[in-house]
């Protein structure tokens, strides 16, 4: 069974025929007290992001999201809170759904244009309609 991560990495299960393209490291926003360190993945159907083990023991979250249903990544608007990462720029993942996600990372008008260089190659190289099963 394959999985994506680290030994200082929490693991998440690939799904059949899933291929990791891309990856950098981010803090994931995931309270407006809490941001969570770990690694952003793009994979041929997802994106993901998995805390470092440290977090992850400390009850951070992984999470991932198909992506087709990634409505836009941009730049996040400054706030002035020191604990969840937002007094600098974060990039912000909308989900079609309306649900926002937000990361902080290093260059971030290289990631947003590295993500989507990778979102547009995956869309337009697959279906992604088809049935997803983890391995």
């Amino acid at each position: 069974m394959d999985k994506i991560g680290h030994w200082c990495i929490s693991s998440q299960k690939l799904m059949t025929g899933e291929i990791v393209h891309w990856s950098c490291f981010a803090n994931h926003t995931q309270s407006r007290r809490r941001a969570v360190g770990g690694k952003l993945y793009i994979t041929n159907y997802r994106m993901l992001f998995n805390p470092h083990l440290i977090d992850f023991i400390l009850f951070g979250k992984k999470w991932n999201l198909l992506l087709k249903e990634v409505e836009s990544i941009i730049k996040a608007t400054r706030r002035k809170n020191l604990l969840n990462g937002s007094i600098g720029e974060r990039l912000k993942i909308k989900q079609k759904n309306q649900n926002e996600d937000y990361f902080v990372v290093r260059d971030i008008d290289r990631v947003i244009n590295k993500i989507s260089i990778e979102m547009t190659k995956r869309i337009e190289g697959q279906s992604l309609n088809s049935e997803l099963t983890l391995t």
